[in-house]
């Protein structure tokens, strides 16, 4: 059974020190010179890549060992998957072409689903079988470049995304974008929160930059 006031002060330990731990990594290979009037400049390139934590989650897998999702903010971001049973982190994961990352959720099966910036990937970790997979670009042929938020029904997901206000869904079986970036309301630069209720098949979707309000949204048919 997980202590959870022994662990909720691990975990804010964790958090404090965790980039003097873990996560400071000298880049000794990366090294370019370039010559100029003045002599020869050499970039060392970046020494820090992850300081700070951006959100997190907290779920099980199927046989009951509890983890503590961590995004690190960095080039790239990282996941950190923290085992809280045990305090220690078990594994990182880059998002390779994310900078940031805020947008988190965890499935009906334990499955956490990440939503980056830059070129929008979506990503997927499975607890039960530790595995990573990187969806890549889900907003080509688009200005947007971040996804802001993330929610799950039982076959999509669906994300909303800036500097447009559009939200899309995503097939979890396909492992694509399955709907185009449907813009929510002209002069609206993002599409914040997003909640999906699976009782009424209804889209709950918050709307920020000029005057914030929510927006409902039914699909036609359960998703």
């Amino acid at each position: 059974m997980l202590k959870f006031k022994r662990h909720l002060l691990l975990v804010s330990s964790f958090m404090i020190f965790n980039f003097f731990l873990f996560f400071i990594h000298p880049f000794f290979a990366y090294a370019k010179s370039i010559s100029t009037p003045y002599g020869v400049l050499t970039d060392l390139g970046p020494k820090v890549r992850n300081i700070s934590v951006n959100t997190s989650r907290a779920a099980m897998d199927k046989k009951g060992n509890c983890y503590l999702y961590m995004i690190l903010h960095g080039t790239p971001t990282v996941l950190a998957v923290l085992d809280l049973n045990t305090g220690k982190v078990k594994k990182t994961f880059p998002l390779l072409d994310s900078t940031a990352a805020w947008a988190m959720d965890i499935d009906e099966g334990g499955v956490l689903w990440i939503g980056g910036t830059n070129k929008g990937s979506i990503y997927r970790f499975d607890p039960n079988m530790f595995s990573f997979k990187n969806f890549g670009n889900q907003l080509g042929g688009s200005k947007e470049v971040a996804i802001q938020d993330i929610t799950h029904s039982n076959q999509k997901l669906f994300a909303t995304t800036a500097y447009g206000a559009n939200f899309f869904s995503f097939s979890k079986a396909k492992g694509k974008r399955v709907s185009g970036l449907s813009p929510l309301e002209p002069g609206k630069k993002f599409a914040k929160s997003i909640v999906y209720d699976q009782g009424s098949n209804t889209l709950f979707i918050s709307l920020g930059a000029k005057v914030s309000r929510p927006i409902i949204f039914s699909p036609k048919s359960p998703v």
